[in-house]
């Protein structure tokens, strides 16, 4: 399976990485009949740049979760900038979430890469669909030019 086709955005950005104000100001645009052309051309470009439908860059802040079958060697996030992880649970023996804690990770990496504690292992699992769960917060805080234009 696709590790793009794994990840799900539980929390969207605020708003659009431009605005209609700025989009129409970048067009030399003053009136407002193209308005609702202007903004479904924003969310195409959005759209064929940001999550795994564009090239795997977050924008602005937002909130994913990666669903895993097991845990790996270590754990690949691969949309970024990864700016926190929120979370890494798993669906123990008897069902239950549990929380993993003890995380090794460095933000400055991209992709992302998240260990289990030093000398430590993984907790056991029953390898299933969506067993192992990483919830991340990515995206810029202040979206450089070159993605503004693009």
């Amino acid at each position: 399976m696709n590790e793009w086709t794994r990840l799900v955005r539980t929390v969207a950005p605020a708003g659009p990485a431009v605005t209609l104000a700025e989009a129409k100001r970048h067009l030399r645009v003053f009136h407002d009949d193209d308005d609702d052309d202007i903004t479904s051309m924003i969310a195409a470009a959005e759209a064929s740049i940001e999550g795994p439908s564009g090239i795997g860059i977050a924008l602005l802040s937002q909130t994913w979760r990666l669903s895993l079958d097991q845990f790996p060697c270590e754990i690949i996030v691969p949309l970024g900038p990864v700016t926190g992880v929120t979370s890494v649970t798993y669906r123990d023996g008897a069902g239950l979430e549990q929380l993993v804690s003890g995380l090794r990770y460095d933000l400055d990496q991209q992709p992302l890469r998240i260990w289990s504690a030093r000398d430590t292992a993984w907790p056991t699992i029953t390898c299933e669909p969506g067993a192992v769960k990483v919830t991340f917060e990515c995206g810029h805080e202040t979206l450089p030019q070159d993605l503004r234009w693009a």
